[in-house]
């Protein structure tokens, strides 16, 4: 169970979490799951951008949403940390893919037009297939790996100034806003207003 589901668990009326309190517990669930399935998050990034030919890509947030789809079918935590592996890249690409991978995950379902995805992935995941198929679910998993970014962003206001500064579809955003809210309501209350 990811750790935004263990968070909603808990009283919530808890006192609200510094950031650097939810970057802990991310970290080790991040761990924990990649222990779990057996990956190197490393090596997962290089799989997935191997897959859909990252040193191609242009700068562009609907060029990614192959990524981002493939991201969402990992615990959230786990594919935060993945996903932060991409900027890597930077240097073979000539800009950070990380960045646009958040951009595309704001925006996964008007971005999103039938990606093209191996038949081999789409075997070995059946949640890619559901993922494809389902806006809702799409939208769902994009706002629990955003909200993840912003608690993992360092500083509130950095946090606030990303989710300001975004552009969201309404479904990405309202996922966004629960998972927060859920999580850490005076928190999200800050980050979101």
């Amino acid at each position: 169970m990811n750790i935004l589901n263990r968070l909603l668990g808990k009283n919530k009326h808890q006192s609200t979490h510094a950031i650097a309190d939810f970057e802990v517990l991310l970290t080790e669930e991040a761990k924990r799951g990649s222990f779990e399935m057996r990956l190197v998050i490393t090596k997962e990034a290089k799989s997935i951008g191997t897959q859909s030919d990252i040193l191609q890509k242009q700068n562009y947030p609907a060029d990614f949403v192959d990524i981002a789809l493939q991201l969402l079918a990992y615990p959230s935590e786990l594919a935060y940390f993945i996903a932060v592996q991409f900027s890597n890249y930077e240097a073979l690409i000539g800009f950070n893919p990380y960045g646009t991978i958040i951009a595309a995950l704001m925006q996964i379902n008007s971005f999103y037009c039938g990606v093209m995805l191996d038949t081999r992935l789409l075997q070995e995941s059946p949640e890619l297939v559901e993922l494809g198929k389902t806006p809702v679910l799409r939208a769902e998993k994009a706002g629990s790996l955003l909200a993840v970014a912003l608690l993992y962003s360092g500083q509130l206001a950095t946090a606030k100034a990303m989710y300001h500064s975004a552009t969201f579809d309404l479904d990405v955003k309202d996922s966004v806003n629960r998972k927060l809210m859920a999580v850490a309501p005076e928190l999200a209350s800050t980050i979101i207003q």
